[in-house]
C-alpha cells in the first residue's frame, strides 16, 4: 500500500511540475507577443538634425504627441505626453560613473532591478516615507565610436512599466545607415 501511495504522489508531483512548465512557456510566449505588439507601436525617428547621426524608435502618434527638444548642453530630450521622457546625451558618462553618482545621493535609497554592463534599471525610494517609489534607467551605447548615454528624464518620476517601455525604445538607438 505504501508503494501505491508513493507512486500516486510521484505521479501527482510530476503532473504538477509538467503543468507548471507549460504555464512558464505560455507566459514566455505571451511576453514575446506583448514585446512584438509594443514594437509595432513605435516609429523610427532620425536624430541627425540634432547633430547625432543615429535613429531611435519612439512611441507612435497613437500613444501621444512626441516632442523632441535640443537642450543648451547638447542633449536631446524626447517626450510623449506625461508618461514618456528620455534624454540622449552625446559624450555621456559611463555606467560606473552613474552608479557612483547614485551611491553618493544622500536622500534616496537605490535598488537595482537590472544591473548590466550597459544598462541599469533602478528604483529610488526614501526610507520611512509614504511617497511612491520612482523608477529610472540609465543606458550607454557606442555610436560612431562615441559613448552616448540614454536615460529616463531625471525631472520626472515614472512607474516601472513606463520605464520598461522607455528601455525598449532606448535599445533601438543605432547609427544611421549611410546611403
Amino acid at each position: 500500500m505504501k508503494i501505491v501511495k508513493s507512486l500516486f504522489f510521484t505521479v501527482i508531483i510530476a503532473f504538477t511540475i509538467a503543468c507548471g512548465g507549460n504555464k512558464s512557456k505560455q507566459a514566455e510566449e505571451d511576453s514575446t507577443a506583448e514585446s512584438a505588439s509594443e514594437a509595432q507601436d513605435l516609429k523610427q525617428i532620425d536624430l541627425s538634425e540634432y547633430q547625432l547621426n543615429a535613429t531611435i524608435s519612439i512611441p507612435d502618434d497613437s500613444k501621444g504627441k512626441a516632442e523632441l527638444i535640443a537642450t543648451d548642453w547638447g542633449s536631446i530630450e524626447v517626450k510623449v505626453d506625461d508618461w514618456y521622457g528620455l534624454e540622449i546625451v552625446p559624450y555621456g558618462m559611463s555606467i560606473i560613473d552613474k552608479k557612483a553618482e547614485l551611491k553618493a545621493d544622500l536622500v534616496y535609497d537605490i535598488e537595482y532591478l537590472t544591473d548590466k554592463e550597459t544598462l541599469i534599471f533602478y528604483k529610488k525610494t526614501i526610507t520611512d516615507s509614504e511617497l511612491d517609489p520612482e523608477f529610472h534607467f540609465f543606458m550607454t551605447k557606442k555610436i560612431n565610436g562615441e559613448l552616448i548615454e540614454i536615460k529616463s528624464s531625471p525631472d520626472y518620476s515614472y512607474t516601472k512599466s513606463q520605464v520598461e517601455k522607455m528601455i525598449l525604445s532606448a535599445e533601438t538607438l543605432s547609427p544611421k545607415a549611410e546611403i
